[in-house]
Order: structure tokens, then sequence, then C-alpha cells
């Protein structure tokens, strides 16, 4: 049950965090919070320990009832003695388990950073960099820090657990010596007899040794609901669900148009949109471009629901994107974006995603992406796995042109009716981007497309192009219309043509 228990509970955590808005997702006091919610269960062992705590508690308050009413019939004295001292103890432990806690939640902040530190060094991802560098003294320093400061941090803590047992061993030790004397007083002048001497002695020593174990029980349930605090504040931060509209789309995209749109992201005092507007529609592709910091990216975050802009509208079929049934929404998007991401599973599993196989679609997906010209290079076809630390010897890895196929692939099989390539191609070189964007432009002729790219000479070809500048959209036209304009655009373009002669 205690193992069912966590992992349901960490399944659920997870769950719920890819429910949450991604704005939340990118928050460092999210962050924060997340670690601390997940060290009690994950390295104190909190669940485990509450789970076993209770059986042991019920089973102390049946036989300290049972010592107490023999107490109580005989000599109430001892009763109100003991429970005077028991409950002493336990006000003063739990002022002390106060402090522990706070110990251990800053605990699982470092710990956290420890961690980090300890799967960077491991990983081989760094090895070159740290070779060339000679970075090896740097890790190490930090790792020895951190670790010194976390073996301070949890002597501290193991103290105060330490003196919380003395504390409560010499309460222990005054009942006794009071119980002993007492009786031995009360037989000694004929007050009771010798059996109930024996007998009061008996229940004296049991209910000792039972509300030690009760209050340690007692104790240890308060102190694991305390380190869980945090993981009840997190299911609050947790509730936060974004608004989803109740219109469902289905039907493709035909238009998508920016209506003076402002944005800034959270915790931030600076605009990153100021007031943009433009429409795409006809099945044409529209390239985005400008100097870094510009909104690029930021126009893709906000047309795919990741964020909502703090005023003006986001049209899609003449619709306000949140006006429609989220799922729905994004079912219509195919989106690549820079930073895009692989997993440790096969590759026929990283294209689709999706328990309902569609072998028709899937085909065309490798087809199109040009994928199934790779695949007599891996050991199981589609069905090899990418490689990690603990892969079998199948697994391989990807360059970074075959993840690129592979991520179209994906895009292709989702078969969204709004192609977005945000970047992708940043680590490939211009004619291998070049390719790409060919390609793509290929397969999106009946669709709306949108293209971003550094490299302005993979943009000549888009029906549209707009340029933005500080937030706003200052040029708009063919490649042609802009060059003719000889503003910003035509002097970027120039500039990196320049490069190449």
């Amino acid at each position: 049950m205690e193992s069912k228990f966590s992992q349901l509970l960490l399944k659920d955590i997870s769950k719920k965090i890819m429910e949450v808005p991604f704005s939340q997702i990118e928050d460092s006091e999210f962050i924060s919070k997340k670690e601390e919610a997940l060290f009690p269960i994950t390295t104190l062992g909190s669940v485990d320990r509450i789970f076993r705590a209770i059986p042991n508690l019920f089973h102390s308050t049946i036989l300290l009832v049972s010592v107490l009413s023999i107490l109580l019939i005989y000599e109430p004295l001892l009763m109100v003695v003991s429970i005077i001292l028991a409950v002493l103890g336990f006000s003063l432990s739990r002022v002390m388990i106060r402090n522990e806690a706070k110990l251990a939640q800053n605990n699982a902040r470092n710990n956290s950073e420890y961690v980090y530190y300890l799967r960077t060094m491991r990983n081989p991802e760094i090895a070159k960099d740290v070779r060339i560098y000679k970075a090896q003294p740097f890790f190490v320093e930090k790792l020895s820090k951190l670790y010194d400061y976390i073996v301070k941090a949890s002597k501290v803590l193991y103290q105060s657990r330490e003196y919380r047992a003395l504390i409560n061993q010499i309460l222990s030790v005054f009942l006794m010596i009071f119980i002993y004397s007492y009786l031995i007083v009360r037989v000694t002048s004929a007050s009771i007899s010798s059996a109930i001497f024996i007998l009061l002695i008996n229940a004296a020593v049991n209910f000792n040794d039972q509300i030690n174990v009760f209050l340690s029980e007692l104790l240890l349930l308060n102190q694991q609901l305390i380190y869980l605090r945090p993981l009840v504040e997190f299911y609050d931060m947790l509730k936060g669900q974004r608004y989803s509209g109740n219109l469902f789309l289905d039907k493709e995209i035909k238009s998508v148009e920016f209506r003076n749109v402002y944005f800034r992201y959270p915790k931030t005092e600076e605009d990153v949109l100021k007031g943009c507007s433009f429409k795409l529609e006809n099945c044409k592709n529209l390239s985005i471009v400008g100097r870094n910091g510009s909104g690029k990216t930021t126009i893709i975050k906000l047309l795919s629901r990741l964020y909502e802009p703090q005023s003006g509208e986001i049209l899609v079929n003449g619709v306000n994107i949140n006006k429609y049934e989220e799922k729905s929404y994004l079912k219509q998007l195919s989106i690549i974006f820079q930073d895009f991401k692989t997993f440790h599973y096969s590759l026929r599993e990283n294209i689709v995603f999706d328990s309902e196989f569609n072998e028709a679609r899937f085909e065309c997906a490798i087809e199109q992406s040009e994928l199934s010209k790779e695949l007599h290079k891996f050991p199981k076809g589609i069905d090899t796995k990418l490689s990690d630390e603990d892969e079998d010897d199948s697994a391989i890895s990807l360059s970074k042109g075959q993840e690129q196929k592979l991520v179209i692939g994906r895009s292709i099989y989702g078969d969204g009716s709004l192609l977005i390539l945000d970047e992708p191609t940043a680590s490939l070189d211009p004619i291998a981007e070049e390719q790409v964007y060919q390609h793509f432009r290929s397969i999106t002729e009946n669709k709306l497309a949108i293209f971003i790219s550094h490299r302005l000479s993979s943009c000549r070809f888009s029906d549209t192009i707009i340029y933005l500048e500080d937030g706003r959209v200052s040029e708009v036209g063919s490649h042609g219309e802009l060059m003719n304009l000889n503003r910003e655009y035509a002097s970027l373009f120039n500039l990196q043509a320049s490069k190449y002669q």
C-alpha cells in the first residue's frame, strides 16, 4: 500500500504539472515549490512513514487506554502526573520538529542543486567543453562546497533529533523515579497491598513504554505532515487552470490574425509585443523575421496558447482563439520549435505519441519527411530506440539532420492545418537549412504555414514576409517588395548575403 500510494501520488502530481499553464512551468517560484513538494516524498519517505505510524498509533492507543484504566481505578494521581509529563514532552518535541522541518525544506533546495551538479558532471554532452577548458576543478569545487553545506545542515538536523530524544528520555526517567518512590511509600505504609503494588508497577512500566511509543509515532506523524505542507501548497498552485473555451474547432485553419497585440512575460516590466498586427489567409505561407528579441518566438507561443496577451486579440478563422476548446484547437497546429525534443523511445513512438495508430498517415509522414531513406541505417528500423545511458545495444543516437527529419515527420503525422517552423534548423548549415525549408514548402502548398528563421535567404520564396522591430510589424510584403523598400529587411539581407560573397 505504501509503494502503491506513493506511485499514485507522484503520477497525479506529474499529470497535474502537465496541465498547468505554461507560464507556471517557466516560473522560478513554481519550480522551487515543486522541488520542496517532491523532496519529502522522493527523499525523506514521508508517505511510507505515515503509513507505518498510523497502525502503531492505533495499537499503542489501545494499550494506553487499558493501562490508564488501571491507574485511574487505583492511583489517579499517577495517571495525572504521567499525562502531564507526556504532554510536556510532546509540546517541547513539537516545537523542535517545526524547526527541523524548516531545516529539511532548506535541504530540499540544496539537494536539488546538488543533484543538478551530479547529473551535469555525468552528462556526456559537456565532456568536450570540460576537457578543453579544464573545467573539472570548477565542477568539483562547486559540488564539494554544496556537499559540505548539506552535511553541516544535516548534522544540525540530526542533532536536534537526538536532543529531542534525550529530553523525552529524561522526562521518562523522572516519571519512573516518581512512580517508584510514590508506590514504595504507599506499600511500606500499608496503604496498598503487595499485589496491587506489583500490578501498579507493571502498569506504570507499560504506560511508560507505550506512551513513549505513542508520542514517538505521534511526533513522527506530525513531523511528516509538516514536511508535506509544501506539497499541499504546491497542489494549490496546480489548481490554477487556464480557461478553455467550449467552441469546438472541427474545420481547417484558413486565416490567422493578430490585432494590436500587447504582451509581456510574467514578472517582467517591458512589453515584448507592442501593438503587433498582421494577417495570414488563403493557404499562403508567412515568414517572420527580425533581430534577436524582436518577438518572433513570442508570436508562436501566443498562437499556440502557451501564453495569453495582456491586450489585443488573436483570431483564427475570425474567432478569438480563447473561445475554442483547447484540445480541438491544438489538434489543428503542427509546430516544430527551435528547441525541439526527441525522447528515449522508439522512432515510431517519437512520431506518433498516440494510442490510435494510423498506418497510412504514418507511412506518409516518414515518406514526406524523407526519414524512410534513413531506416536502413537503424538496427530495428522504425522500432529502433533512441539511446540513453541505460539503453540496450540496439539503441542509437541520431545526427542533427536525422533528428530534423524525425520531428518533421512528427508534425506531418499530426496533420495540422497550420504548420509552424520556429527556427528548428538553427544548428544546420545554410544548404541543409535551405533544403529543409524548400521541402517543407512543398508539403504545405494547400495549408497555412509560418516560418521563422535568422537566415533571410530561407524566406525568399514566402508569399509574405513581416519584419518585426521592437515588438511591432514595421515592414510587410514579399521578398522583392521589401528589397525595393530598401529599409531594415533589405539592409539585414544584404549584410547576410555579403558574408557569402
